[in-house]
């Protein structure tokens, strides 16, 4: 019974701890690609952010962690032109920064334009930070592949993986289990353990 206590108190320590390092989702982005005929495309990408959420705007001078894309073309595909705002940016004096900051509230919509005879891909990296009032999240950087030519549908962009493996909550609390064994071995720790 005793057992079963400990467990049970384990477990009330442990999920609230994991459902709290799960990193909400507050800003969805969209793709949609409008070909303009002659091998010329729009690529638009929008970011929707969940109320009280903003991003901050694309110029560095306006920001203190701009977003930012990365355009890597394949082979056969240009950019033409920069990269379009299509939203209008909240910009107001930050008296901590002592700098003006632009930041998009609801939404923002960004276009691109690019050329490209036989069709093609068009690899973006989103680099943004999403805020409210009372705190950030860290920065994230999304991809997408955008499919220009046939068969280009709007799709959802996913966030990218990290390189780490993400394990189960069991490999964790295995580890952590192990770690705990070892840190007995330290000279510190070893006099208490007859305690």
């Amino acid at each position: 019974m005793k057992m079963f206590k400990r467990l049970f108190l384990m477990l009330l320590c442990v999920v609230p701890m994991v459902a709290m390092a799960q990193n909400e989702q507050v800003v969805k982005w969209k793709h949609s690609v409008a070909d303009k005929g002659n091998g010329h495309y729009t690529v638009e990408l929008k970011a929707e952010m969940a109320d009280g959420w903003h991003i901050y705007v694309t110029d560095p001078a306006l920001a203190f962690n701009p977003t930012t894309f990365e355009f890597t073309p394949s082979e056969g595909v240009t950019a033409e032109g920069n990269l379009r705002s299509l939203s209008k940016a909240h910009v107001e004096k930050d008296e901590l920064l002592m700098m003006e900051i632009g930041q998009y509230d609801n939404e923002a919509i960004f276009e691109q334009d690019f050329k490209a005879e036989k069709g093609g891909e068009v690899k973006v990296a989103i680099s943004y930070q999403a805020c409210n009032v009372g705190s950030c999240l860290s920065p994230t950087t999304e991809e997408v592949t955008i499919t220009l030519g046939e068969g280009a549908p709007a799709a959802e962009v996913k966030a990218a993986e990290d390189s780490t493996d993400k394990g189960s909550l069991w490999s964790l609390i295995i580890e952590a289990v192990l770690w705990g064994f070892a840190a007995l071995l330290t000279p510190c720790v070893f006099p208490m353990v007859p305690m």
